[in-house]
């Protein structure tokens, strides 16, 4: 046996060309773009849009002042929630709760933990000043501006975000009213005249 080259092919025939790997990868990226497509449009896309029913903000740009009637029903959601806080009432508080909350703190007891944990001045309120209410256009959703006052004399800013459930407003949202934070004192500078 000898250690020759394999014959070469009959005239001017050339050998088959191994399969490009450049082609290779934009197929297969090409392949995992539409799969990615098709999860995100028939998997993820319907599980992160709301279903009818659901509890979901109408647009910002959509929104008007409060009616009296939608302020007056707003406030009374607000001030009912707060009164039942401050009386260690949280079953009764939750009444004042949209599903979307309830779903989130199921139990009078996680409610409770909650409030007294993230919003003290809520749960120790001692008065409650309401100021802008502002109302989706179709007046399902309600936004209420509160200056809420705790034990201990310190006031907190907190926007109120409601929803009209079952007849009535429910509270949806608080943004804002735990204690504020005061920042450390800052070194002063000198100006020189």
């Amino acid at each position: 046996m000898s250690d020759s080259p394999p014959p070469s092919p009959p005239g001017d025939a050339v050998p088959p060309a191994a399969p490009d790997r450049g082609f290779r990868r934009q197929m297969v990226a090409a392949i995992l773009i539409v799969l990615g497509v098709a999860f995100v449009r028939f998997w993820a896309l319907p599980r992160l849009l709301p279903s009818p029913g659901d509890t979901v903000y109408e647009p910002a740009l959509e929104e008007r002042a409060a009616t009296s009637a939608e302020r007056t029903e707003a406030e009374t959601s607000i001030r009912a929630q707060l009164d039942a806080f401050r009386r260690d009432d949280y079953r009764g508080a939750m009444r004042y709760q949209a599903e979307t909350l309830r779903a989130l703190y199921p139990t009078a007891e996680a409610l409770r933990d909650m409030i007294r944990s993230n919003y003290p001045q809520l749960a120790h309120y001692q008065k409650a000043g309401f100021g802008v209410i502002s109302a989706s256009r179709t007046g399902r959703y309600l936004t209420a501006t509160v200056d809420i006052t705790g034990a201990q004399g310190v006031t907190a800013n907190a926007t109120y975000h409601l929803a009209r459930e079952n007849g009535w407003y429910r509270v949806t949202a608080v943004i804002g009213g735990d204690t504020p934070r005061r920042l450390p004192p800052q070194p002063r500078r000198r100006v020189r005249p």
